[in-house]
């Protein structure tokens, strides 16, 4: 039957206990389907992940492809606890990965990373045209490196999220790869965002309080990006021109609420950041 074949994913009578047992049944050659498979999660389930969870092995593109997400009426409020929780355990597990080209994964709150092999991600890009919206991600904490998202791919978009409380990078590159990253908030992290040899177009992101650079842009561009850093550029790469972009701000005047244990970084009145951006 071509179309959208959406199935559930949670405890209690859904059609799946896990995503990787979602992942499994579904995938396919999707382009001769004709078919988006969707995987709906429930936040009335728990989510604890040790092992890595690879959306792969389909065949797929833009029409056609695998889409995580959580139900409609499930889906978090920008806040942590509010919706369905991806949750390591404290745990070294790989990311949740989107391996097949086009997957779609959104309205997810992943949390809770101690540790991993060097260089991992709590969500990691490993295929072309992968998209990420509307995440938080959030509590990651190693020596090895752990990464809020990692490219592995080109043609990524990564948009309309939240990251928080993190070591290591929020968003970081690799050579050769393109990123499209749009309407992001990063706080409290090593560094914002890294290319590391990538190309990051971004627009409308706010990166602050970390404790490396809020952004480090030598290939992309930066557009009406907001940073704490009192340079023009908000950048600590080689890019010198940041486009309608708002430097030296306080972190203390942007947001609702900054303590992680209820953080809320939805704009509070008075942010600068409040009609400030561009249109997408």
């Amino acid at each position: 039957a071509a179309g959208t074949i959406t199935t559930s994913i949670g405890s209690s009578g859904r059609d799946y206990t896990t995503i990787s047992a979602w992942e499994t049944a579904q995938q396919g050659d999707l382009v001769a389907l004709q078919e988006i498979h969707r995987g709906e999660m429930y936040k009335d389930s728990t989510f604890i992940v040790t092992t890595t969870q690879a959306i792969d092995g389909s065949t797929t593109n833009s029409s056609y492809y695998m889409h995580l997400t959580a139900a409609v009426s499930d889906r978090h409020t920008g806040k942590a606890d509010t919706g369905v929780v991806i949750d390591y355990n404290a745990g070294t597990t790989g990311g949740v990965s989107g391996n097949d080209p086009f997957t779609i994964i959104e309205w997810l709150e992943i949390r809770n990373k101690e540790g991993a092999p060097y260089g991992a991600g709590m969500i990691l890009s490993n295929a072309d045209g992968v998209l990420f919206q509307n995440l938080i991600i959030h509590d990651y904490h190693s020596v090895n490196s752990t990464r809020a998202w990692r490219a592995g791919a080109s043609g990524t978009t990564f948009r309309n999220s939240i990251i928080y409380d993190g070591d290591d990078q929020g968003l970081r590159g690799g050579t050769g790869f393109t990123t499209t990253i749009q309407n992001v908030t990063i706080y409290g992290v090593g560094n914002g965002a890294f290319e590391d040899g990538g190309t990051f177009t971004i627009t409308n992101t706010i990166a602050m309080n970390t404790t490396s650079n809020d952004f480090n842009i030598g290939n992309g561009t930066l557009t009406n990006a907001l940073c704490q850093v009192n340079d023009s550029d908000c950048n600590g790469g080689t890019l010198t021109t940041c486009t309608n972009c708002l430097y030296n701000k306080s972190n203390s005047t942007q947001f609702v609420d900054t303590t992680y244990a209820t953080a809320n970084f939805h704009l509070k009145t008075g942010s600068d950041a409040i009609d400030a951006g561009t249109t997408i």
